[in-house]
């Protein structure tokens, strides 16, 4: 970034702004930037108007009127001259000055502002000075748009939250009995469960930790780190708990996934191996698509983020661009990792009329979040889920997106036997205590998530009689649910038609020729 923002001041940019929620570590940034360039930074804001650094008023600056957003353009570039003012070679940052330019279209720019603006963008130019205003939301007038150039400043890397880490230990070292001290392996630990936090978030966390512990565990760190994620709505990091044993069936896929394990390493690289961009798995809902990510990502070691798209489309103009570009940033910041977007088809199913609806914001935003998919460079890998393959566009099945598309059918007769042992252990019992054959055999057309509530239901009719549930309570389940096979099954038979010859069968047995469920009350018998 700081070659970046050289190169437009040597160029003679008359204005930048900078889109970061870390303003003060982008001044510091800028201050880097002028001494490199011969440059003299001056910061103006509402409260303290025009000052340097230091925090000095400069001479030249009539302290009456500096703190008005029109006046202190007026400062720093006189009207009718070039001479006057701010000295040459000279840089005025402006904080929060775009909440003085108006929120189009719901609220009206500031003509003055913006016609003053523009006159002095025009000086400046020509008299090597530049305005930066920094702010964590792009919000120009149209009539600034084509006039100010901006610029996303990234997450801090690894190596400035190295530092934030080394500041904080130092300090809290001086009032802690015993010193924390992190080697080099517990260290890399640190700053990876802090990527994709700001300075400031991380350097809290730290403080916060390192004063109730005594120490930073960096489990600790990501459970910090995963609360405030969260409160942007936009992500949530999630920590996967259990890997493929915890996931009856799915063969196929399991075997796709521990074919690429050791993808992301740095030997895969050495090797020529391309970056894993990710998998989509369709199939009818209940066959667990969704559990099978927080397994995938558990196998690979790496965090997981899950997206929500939902929360992505904002009111205002220009507000869902900007939340796409800022999820896109927050999760290549927590890289390596997984990502993880749940029923994908529902987000994308308004783009076709998006030109008509919503004036193309939708068509925009996923635009961006695709062209992002197809041509990313940091290790995150992408696991969406669809229910419905009608709704999703041509342009996200296309080779380039994801690395496979799988298709996780109905589970097959062994498949289902696995499901029972996993399920039955899950709660604690034992599955030698349970007729698994027969249990598979009456659950023929169930999926995963209807086994379970099968189970569930048993073990109700077992505690309301002080006992553990039987074979009999299962089958009582079993008998009341009509799966879903029968209440979709023409919708099941389609989505099964068309994976036919263009999807990965993630199943080790096709469930298309088996005989449908019938639900039954009778005992099970072994």
């Amino acid at each position: 970034m700081r070659t970046k923002i050289t190169g437009y001041i040597k160029a003679a940019y008359p204005a930048l702004f900078i889109v970061s929620p870390e303003e003060q570590r982008v001044i510091i940034e800028l201050r880097s930037v002028c001494q490199s360039v011969g440059y003299t930074p001056y910061i103006w804001s509402v409260t303290d108007g025009i000052r340097d650094l230091q925090g000095n008023v400069p001479s030249a600056v009539n302290q009456e009127t500096m703190r008005d957003p029109v006046f202190a353009l007026e400062e720093f570039i006189p009207s009718g001259s070039s001479t006057g003012g701010m000295p040459a070679k000279s840089m005025l940052i402006l904080l929060d000055y775009h909440q003085f330019m108006g929120n189009p279209p719901n609220e009206a720019p500031s003509p003055m502002i913006t016609r003053k603006l523009k006159d002095k963008l025009t000086v400046a130019k020509n008299s090597k000075r530049i305005f930066v205003m920094i702010g964590c939301r792009c919000k120009l007038p149209p009539e600034l748009e084509r006039e100010i150039t901006t610029l996303e400043f990234g997450l801090p890397t690894k190596e400035e939250l190295g530092m934030v880490a080394d500041g904080i230990i130092a300090n809290v070292n001086q009032v802690l009995p015993t010193p924390i001290a992190l080697e080099n392996g517990e260290r890399d630990k640190v700053l990876e469960a802090g990527a994709g936090l700001t300075t400031i978030e991380f350097e809290n966390i730290l403080a916060k930790l390192a004063i109730q512990h005594g120490a930073l565990p960096p489990r600790e760190i990501s459970a910090e780190k995963a609360a405030v994620v969260k409160k942007s709505g936009l992500l949530e990091i999630i920590e996967p708990k259990c890997g493929f044993s915890a996931f009856g069936g799915g063969d196929g896929v399991k075997t796709w996934f521990n074919v690429r394990k050791g993808a992301f390493t740095k030997k895969a690289r050495q090797f020529g191996l391309p970056m894993p961009k990710g998998i989509l798995l369709l199939g009818p809902p209940g066959t667990g698509k969704s559990f099978f990510c927080g397994c995938g990502a558990f196998e690979l070691g790496l965090p997981m983020a899950r997206v929500d798209f939902g929360r992505i489309m904002g009111g205002i103009v220009g507000e869902s661009e900007a939340n796409v570009r800022a999820v896109i940033q927050q999760v290549e910041a927590l890289a390596p990792c997984v990502l993880q977007a749940d029923e994908i088809e529902k987000a994308l199913s308004g783009t076709a009329s998006s030109g008509k609806t919503d004036g193309g914001t939708m068509s925009r935003v996923f635009g961006t979040f695709l062209t992002w998919m197809a041509e990313k460079t940091s290790p995150v890998f992408v696991m969406a889920t669809a229910n419905d393959i009608s709704q999703l566009p041509p342009e996200l099945l296309r080779k380039g997106r994801f690395d496979e598309l799988m298709f996780i059918d109905l589970p097959g007769t062994s498949e289902r036997q696995s499901i029972w042992s996993v399920i039955i252990q899950r709660f604690g019992r034992s599955p030698e205590n349970y007729s698994l054959g027969m249990l598979s055999q009456v659950t023929n057309g169930y999926t995963g998530a209807e086994i379970e509530a099968a189970f569930v239901e048993a073990m109700h009719i077992g505690f309301a009689q002080d006992r553990e549930p039987t074979d009999d309570d299962i089958a009582e389940a079993i008998g009341s649910t009509i799966p879903l096979s029968k209440t979709m099954g023409a919708q099941i038979t389609s989505l099964r038609e068309w994976a036919q010859g263009r999807a990965r069968l993630a199943n080790s047995h096709s469930t298309s020729s088996e005989p449908q469920a019938m639900a039954c009350g009778r005992s099970v018998q072994a």
